[in-house]
């Protein structure tokens, strides 16, 4: 129970909790918050099942907010802390869109556990009594580390095609195997992980990205074939070398542990196959409804992995520029996944502290990737240029690119020798 007790929330979870059963209900903690108990894993949130309908918990609480009322799913808003999310026991009626039940019909904690996803999801616990309800075998799979479906593979698929992802992630999440007929069926219904949207396969490869036993996860999407569906063109590219590909996040692991949450980082690791394809990777992220600042770094740190990788050839203050900008780390890290090169590090580093661009490194982080980077401003502006008489166009940007590259290399150094740069610059361009 320390788990439980030393959550921040868990306050309120006993408060609503002991309303219910004070009222005459019937109350029992559910899901995956007492499979983490089981676990002694910290619960992200809370989740009460009861007898109780909607109606009965709305007059019960003063603040409830009926986010699936037919389902008989409310949630209880409390002073303070996190909401409290507290469903009717259910029977789930015909699945008529691959997602949710078209109608349900409220029952008993027994028929509630047969109606969810796996068995280790289906558990219930008893605080008065302190006891785990198991109808379907979840403890039990629990003990042997097994992800299991409640009852037929297929029909619990069918019933919501999302499951089929979950089942990946939580298998990462959970470190466990998938059971084999699990796995088989999974493996003959990938092609309906399609019916799916975009924002929820999204939400699922974020979640299985973040898993530190992230390389379990990816495996099995891939051997299930659910990588091949959803994600063509990359699983072609895997297909010829996937332990190099699987490799690349188990060496994620020995990094800085800031680098595990980071999407950006992840999903450009997730795609490094496909790093010559950008107009690919472009479409993939959008096709992801990813937001468009995400796309655009996402894509910025491929171009930059580029040059990272060709820095011998790269102009000084076209690379100076490059390790300037605010994604320049991440595609060092990926650069040093991919290609590992410590010395091409260390060449960067001089290069930044010997012309005043690197900053002071985290305390807490001694990797050189973590040390501010200070972005000069430039000495030349466009309306130095337009003083000059130039006109707005490819050479007005050309101009002060070239002035800025200048000025990263130290050949410009003062604003006035700019200026005269500049002059001349565009007399031998007329």
């Amino acid at each position: 129970m320390k788990a439980f007790e030393n959550h921040e929330n868990w306050v309120n979870v006993k408060e609503v909790y002991g309303r219910l059963r004070q009222a005459g209900f019937e109350a029992l903690l559910a899901g995956g918050c007492v499979r983490d108990l089981l676990m002694n894993r910290a619960p992200n949130d809370f989740d009460i099942a009861t007898n109780a309908r909607p109606e009965d918990v709305e007059a019960l609480f003063a603040k409830t907010v009926a986010v699936g009322k037919a389902f008989g799913v409310m949630i209880v808003a409390m002073a303070d802390g996190e909401p409290i999310e507290v469903a009717t026991f259910r029977e789930d009626q015909a699945y008529v869109d691959g997602r949710r039940p078209e109608s349900v019909v409220f029952s008993s904690a027994e028929e509630d556990a047969k109606r969810r996803d796996f068995t280790v999801n289906a558990l219930f616990y008893d605080l008065e009594k302190k006891e785990v309800l198991d109808f379907v075998g979840g403890l039990e799979d629990l003990k042997n580390g097994v992800l299991r479906t409640v009852g037929v593979p297929e029909d619990r698929f069918a019933e919501d095609k999302l499951r089929l992802l979950r089942a990946v992630r939580f298998a990462a999440q959970l470190n466990f195997q998938i059971e084999e007929k699990t796995f088989l069926a999974i493996q003959k219904m990938a092609p309906t992980v399609l019916q799916v949207s975009r924002e929820r396969i999204r939400d699922e490869l974020h979640k299985l990205l973040k898993c530190e036993n992230r390389v379990l996860g990816l495996k099995a999407m891939k051997e299930s074939g659910l990588l091949q569906v959803l994600f063509p063109q990359l699983a072609k590219v895997v297909q010829g070398d996937t332990l190099f590909w699987l490799g690349l996040f188990e060496n994620l692991k020995n990094s800085n542990r800031s680098h595990l949450d980071d999407c950006r980082l992840l999903l450009s690791l997730f795609l490094s196959p496909l790093r010559d394809e950008l107009e690919t990777i472009k479409d993939i992220l959008k096709n992801l409804r990813l937001e468009t600042s995400i796309v655009r770094d996402v894509q910025d740190i491929f171009v930059l992995l580029r040059r990272y990788l060709s820095f011998q050839t790269c102009r000084k203050g076209e690379l100076i520029l490059s390790l300037l900008h605010p994604m320049s780390k991440r595609a060092e890290i990926l650069g040093d996944l991919v290609w590992p090169d410590h010395d091409r590090n260390s060449f960067f580093k001089t290069l930044l502290r010997d012309g005043g661009y690197l900053g002071t490194q985290h305390p807490h982080d001694p990797e050189w990737v973590a040390s501010d980077r200070i972005k000069p401003a430039a000495l030349l502006t466009g309306e130095d240029l337009l003083a000059l008489g130039a006109k707005a166009g490819p050479l007005f940007k050309e101009t002060l690119q070239e002035a800025y590259f200048l000025q990263l290399e130290s050949a410009l150094t003062q604003r006035e020798q700019a200026i005269e740069w500049a002059k001349d610059f565009l007399q031998n361009k007329d």
